[in-house]
C-alpha cells in the first residue's frame, strides 16, 4: 500500500525486496588461485583447519625459564632450541635455562622467555640483568591464541583485499 507521500510501507518495502529476491538465480562461484581473488567475495568461509600455533611458541630470541625461579639468581643453560626443533631432552630442570630461538616450541615445564638482551651470560649460566623481572607467559604465543581449530577466519562475505 502506498503512502500518500509516495513512500512505500515497510512491510510492502520487505515484501517487495523478497519477491524480487526470489526471482533471482544463485550466483555462481569458482574456485580460484590466492592471487587471483582480489576483490572477490568469499562464497565459503575459510575455517581453521588447526590449532595456530599448533604448540606454545616463543616469541623471541632468549631462554626459556620458569619465571617463578628467573628471579632467583642464576640458571644454568642446558641447550638450546632453534625454531622448527623440538626440547628432546625431558622437561625443564629446577634451576635451568634453555636457549631457545624466536617460533621454537616452548620446552616443557617453561612458562616465559626472558629476551636475550635482558640477561648476562656466566660460564654456562645465565641470570636476569639488573632490576629485570619477568612473568609466566612473557614472550611467548600459547598453542590456538590466534585461531582455534574449527574457528571462521573469513566468514562469508568477506571481500578479498590485501
Amino acid at each position: 500500500m502506498m503512502a500518500t507521500n509516495g513512500v512505500v510501507a515497510f512491510d510492502e518495502a520487505v515484501e517487495i525486496v523478497l519477491r524480487h529476491a526470489a526471482g533471482l538465480d544463485r550466483l555462481s562461484t569458482e574456485t580460484l588461485a590466492l592471487l587471483d581473488c582480489r576483490g572477490r567475495v568469499l562464497a565459503e568461509a575459510v575455517v581453521a583447519d588447526r590449532d595456530q600455533p599448533p604448540f606454545d611458541r616463543s616469541t623471541r630470541d632468549g631462554f626459556a625459564v620458569r619465571a617463578a625461579e628467573a628471579a632467583g639468581g642464576e640458571l644454568r643453560v642446558l641447550g638450546l632450541v632453534r625454531a622448527g626443533e623440538r626440547w628432546q631432552d625431558g622437561a625443564l630442570e629446577q634451576g635451568a635455562a634453555i636457549e631457545i630461538m624466536t617460533g621454537a616450541p616452548m620446552p616443557e615445564g617453561a612458562d616465559a622467555v626472558v629476551m636475550v638482551e635482558h640477561v648476562e651470560r656466566i660460564q654456562g649460566a645465565v641470570r636476569l640483568v639488573g632490576e629485570r623481572t619477568i612473568r609466566a607467559g612473557e614472550n611467548v604465543v600459547r598453542r590456538g591464541e590466534e585461531a582455534r581449530q574449527g574457528v571462521d577466519l573469513l566468514v562469508v562475505g568477506t571481500v578479498i583485499a590485501p
